[in-house]
């Protein structure tokens, strides 16, 4: 009894030092306490708010007595109510795009009102006449994102849909004067660039997702009202907000009876698909297919750009391209496209055909194309008609978006579905924990009938949509079977509550299933070769080669492959008889060398003149083809603390001699140089930043009624509640967050010794520790799959790897969580530093380089802001959401495919980091602080002790690596105060040395 009271005496004393624990960080960029607020961070009864809006559908059915507008209402955008508008930078230009007229300017952020007044109670659709562009740049270059909004009906946001209002940007790529594209020095296409073509447009608001696919409506009384818009992403203007009737769109039946049929007699209009006149997206680009002789148009010798689309890019809901085409005389006209949707088996992709910038009737929002391995070629169908077009003579523009079609519906459903079911399993959790025991009677039936109640509703539903989806797509598939999986699951275990606690995991399991399956049938793959425009009754072109067209193809290939020289890809000119070429080697992936080939070959070397063999290599290779002289001119992707390990053996050449460095060296933080410079020589240019933020559940917070942490303590409070709900908080080990935030360091004296043994360190290690031992956070644990369940409403992990998992295979929490500053440590002043500890990954030139200005040009390029921000916005487009990529260069961040809301989060984190320098021996402290920590918390040793205990076992190594490189050594339980001729010693190296400052 008296031990146990003596143990919470001791606990008690403890919690209150660690409380009052108050030292001054090192940071870098930052003094560390300029994160955790930013403009656009949302209090909790705003996000209590936003997750109690019902969704559209449920909208309309509350809506469902209310008619239709019959008249239209004109908002002057200029004439907004400043006294309601938070945006600051909120301003009336005149002129824009030589418009000759008023708009107002609105920024990336804050919100802009509008009072009017509504003489016809009804329905409306809302019309924006709008810039969709930054209107004061000046300099005609747009970011790659698209604009959003969160739209408010009299300061609500009536319905969930709302909450995104998306509107793409206009993009034209650059052609050649005869249409066509660049072509390098073997005749190969270039990719072309893509130039901002930004105009004033009538943009009607309707649903990102694409799960509706007419204009939204919008309910306003008679009376004075209120719009507001909302900034989530990218600065627009507006010149009127227009509320106007639901434009009627007729069915086919009706849109061919409104003309007297008569064919058209033109003869066949071909538009290549690789070649649009404008696109929405500036990242859409044409591909090269080889696997048809007769995809057009086709060499066997060089690579011709040839198609569009398919699962590199133009997939997403809401993307398009655009042509242009004339016509001589009048009539009605089949539209064909040679086409292959190999992608989605036993499933169909849809597009939706704009004409003139209208749909022609409601079919066009469905059309279809069917799975199939080969090219076919078929005129437009939405799996029932083949439709024919009423055009008359003159020049007509053809759109093609990507959209969901008759799997809207379907969707949507398994969506709500999803939604539900993870309810079902966050209510079992919190009363059984994430293990339950199989063989306990928790009561089920008796706690939440309505529970087992939904799972049986959710069954039945999942079991229709997989039905539908049999009955539209005519056989059943992988993606029926899915569903049909997670249907009997939830039969099982709402028919027999006794079955609830043994498959409450298969359950968790089955919940991520349901959300990859989601994602995947929200994209929309779809190769397009050419569009053909021709009268109904002329043949279709065949779809694929014959047998003697393909073999002929594939000879004259390979024996065109060993006369094509693959190191000049790309090159436009020559210096002197060849040009200059180095070799650069990546580990990142296929998809990213690809990429980077792709790059290089349309921005890099027709601008410079410089050839780049780009290798992908296998990760190890560096090593090996360092010590027998056979390596790469540059090598991208290296660790810190493997570049400052090739450094101090000479095989990477120092960068701070190069002409251009400081400038080169600019766009970056001192805190993601510093892991690849030593004594003030930098090695590498910083190529990806990581760092550790904070992920929150804001439902399942606000369901408990708790507020975003800004500081460990604030976790500390909220353990209680989170534990009472068998939840908890995911901390990743990290140590040097702690070590950091409280003003240590890993070395201490230049490097000659470890800094473990300060106070402040042992100070932060008893504190980390506490958190596993005191307060029973999971030691080890799935981090992604908990915090998607809401079991750990709150993870500290790395924010790029973290992120990318979450938008991906956690559809079906979008929008109910954020990424947020770490949590703080109190100073003694009041202030909170918020530091987070970032590692790097550089592009670094091997030492035995062949041409070191050009291998120089290529590491400035490849890591300034505008091929970083290419490669990001080229990883998302090919690779997906989860290839969001964690660039080092702030200019190249700002860029990236962020809300502003995360790239505020960002930046916060950003502007606060501390850095580890690479010493000699650093790579042993990530052995020996392991073993620390896992003697405390497995063991139960004594954080103290335990640490201590390594301290000298660290220092031998430290002095054993420095003696290896002859640099100056601390003798064991020594250090600068009690050595200060090791002091000057290690001064005097630094002077003979010429360390750069």
């Amino acid at each position: 009894m008296m031990r146990a009271k003596l143990s919470k005496a001791m606990s008690l004393v403890l919690a209150l030092l660690m409380v009052c624990t108050c030292l001054t960080p090192v940071a870098f960029a930052a003094d560390g306490t300029g994160a955790a607020e930013t403009s656009s961070r949302r209090t909790m009864q705003e996000w209590n708010e936003i997750l109690n809006t019902s969704d559209y559908k449920t909208y309309l059915e509350r809506h469902a007595d209310k008619k239709q507008a019959s008249s239209t209402v004109t908002i002057d955008a200029t004439a907004y109510d400043a006294d309601a508008t938070t945006d600051r930078e909120a301003e009336v230009l005149y002129d824009v795009n030589a418009d000759g007229e008023h708009s107002l300017y609105t920024s990336d952020s804050g919100k802009v009102t509008w009072k009017f007044t509504v003489r016809e109670a009804g329905l409306y659709s809302v019309r924006l006449v709008c810039y969709p562009g930054n209107a004061k740049r000046g300099d005609n270059a747009e970011k790659s994102t698209d604009i959003e909004r969160i739209l408010y009906v009299n300061g609500k946001v009536p319905f969930s849909e709302a909450r995104s209002i998306t509107i793409t940007k206009k993009w034209a790529p650059q052609y050649e004067a005869n249409g066509g594209f660049q072509e390098d020095l073997a005749g190969n296409d270039l990719r072309p660039h893509n130039l901002s073509a930004i105009e004033w447009i009538d943009y009607t608001v309707k649903d990102s997702t694409g799960y509706y696919t007419d204009p939204l409506l919008f309910y306003f009384a008679a009376g004075e009202n209120t719009i507001t818009l909302e900034a989530s992403r990218e600065p627009m203007s507006i010149k009127q907000i227009i509320l106007e009737p639901e434009k009627e769109i007729p069915t086919y039946e009706e849109y061919k009876a409104a003309y007297t049929y008569k064919q058209g007699t033109d003869a066949p209009i071909k538009l290549e698909a690789e070649r649009p006149v404008y696109q929405s997206d500036e990242s859409i680009y044409p591909l090269t297919d080889r696997t048809s002789a007769i995809t057009s148009p086709q060499d066997p010798t060089v690579q011709r750009l040839n198609y569009m689309g398919g699962n590199e890019n133009m997939k997403t809901v809401g993307q398009w391209v655009e042509y242009n085409f004339e016509v001589a005389t009048e009539g009605f006209y089949s539209i064909a496209i040679r086409s292959k949707q190999n992608d989605l088996s036993g499933m169909f992709t849809s597009r939706t055909l704009y004409l003139d910038g209208e749909v022609p009737f409601k079919e066009c929002y469905s059309l279809r194309f069917d799975y199939t391995k080969d090219w076919q070629c078929k005129s437009l169908t939405d799996g029932a008609t083949e439709f024919e077009f009423y055009l008359t003579p003159g020049t007509h523009t053809l759109r093609l978006e990507v959209g969901l079609g008759d799997f809207a519906d379907i969707i949507r459903q398994v969506e709500t579905s999803l939604d539900n079911i993870n309810d079902c399993y966050m209510n079992i959790m919190k009363l059984t924990g994430a293990s339950p025991d199989e063989y306990r009677d928790y009561g089920f039936s008796r706690l939440m009938p309505n529970t087992i109640k939904t799972m049986l509703i959710e069954s039945k539903n999942l079991y229709t949509v997989s039905n539908l989806i049999t009955e539209l797509c005519g056989e059943k598939g992988s993606q029926t079977a899915t569903l049909d999986k997670v249907a009997f699951l939830l039969k099982r275990m709402g028919g027999d509550e006794d079955e609830i606690a043994p498959n409450l995991k298969n359950l968790k399991t089955y919940i991520g299933t349901l959300g990859t399956w989601l994602n995947t049938v929200r994209s929309q793959p779809l190769r397009l070769d050419y569009i053909l425009i021709q009268p109904k009754d002329n043949a279709m072109p065949k779809a694929n080669a014959s047998f003697g067209e393909a073999v002929w193809f594939e000879l004259r290939s390979f024996l065109a492959s060993f006369t094509t020289d693959y190191s000049t890809m790309g090159a436009t000119a020559v210096n002197g008889d060849t040009a200059t070429s180095i070799e650069v080697w990546t580990t990142e992936g296929r998809d990213q060398a690809k990429i980077l080939k792709n790059l290089v070959s349309n921005d890099f070397t027709p601008d410079t003149e410089i050839g780049v063999d780009v290798k992908l290599v296998a990760a190890g290779t560096l090593l090996p083809s360092v010590l027998s002289g056979q390596g790469p001119d540059a090598f991208l992707g290296c660790g810190g603390v493997d570049v400052i390990n090739y450094a101090i053996r000479s095989a990477v050449l120092p960068l701070n001699d190069y002409e251009g460095f400081d400038d080169a060296i600019s766009q970056f933080n001192e805190a993601t140089t510093i892991p690849v410079t030593l004594y003030g020589t930098t090695y590498g240019l910083p190529q990806r930043a990581g760092f550790y933020m904070m992920f929150v559940r804001i439902d399942v917070l606000a369901d408990l009624g708790l507020e975003i942490p800004k500081t460990w303590d604030d976790v500390l409070a909220m353990l209680p509640v989170l534990q009472a709900n068998n939840m908890s908080v995911g901390l990743n080990h990290e140590y040097d967050i702690f070590l950091y935030q409280m003003g240590g360091d890993r070395f201490a004296d230049d490097g000659l010794r470890s800094g473990l043994d300060s106070n402040v360190a042992i100070d932060a290690f008893e504190k980390y520790t506490r958190f596993f031992t005191d307060y029973s956070f999971p030691f080890t644990f799935d981090g992604p799959n908990r915090f998607r369940t809401g079991e750990m409403p709150i993870l500290i992990a790395d924010y790029s790897t973290t992120y990318n998992q979450l938008t991906v295979f956690a559809t079906e929490i979008n929008g109910l969580w954020e990424m947020v500053p770490l949590p703080g440590t109190v100073r003694e002043d009041g202030t909170i530093n918020y530091n987070a500890v970032n590692t790097v990954a550089a592009s670094i030139m091997m030492h035995g380089t062949k041409d070191e200005k050009s291998t120089w040009q290529f590491m400035k390029w490849f890591c300034g802001k505008d091929a970083q921000a290419a490669y990001g916005s080229d990883l998302v487009t090919t690779i997906g959401q989860a290839a969001k990529y964690n660039t080092a260069n702030r200019e190249a961040l700002a860029e990236m495919p962020w809300t502003t809301s995360e790239y505020e989060a960002l930046m916060d984190q950003f502007d606060n980091l501390s850095a580890i320098t690479n010493y000699p021996g650093a790579y042993i402290f990530a052995r020996y602080l392991e073993f620390a920590v896992l003697g405390v918390v497995n063991d139960g040793a004594d954080p103290v002790t335990k640490l201590q205990s390594y301290v000298n076992t660290i220092n031998k190594e430290i002095t054993r690596k420095r003696e290896e490189f002859e640099l100056p050594t601390l003798e064991l339980g020594k250090t600068y105060e009690t050595s200060p001729e090791v002091k000057a010693e290690m001064e005097q190296w630094l002077a003979e040395h010429k360390i750069h400052e």
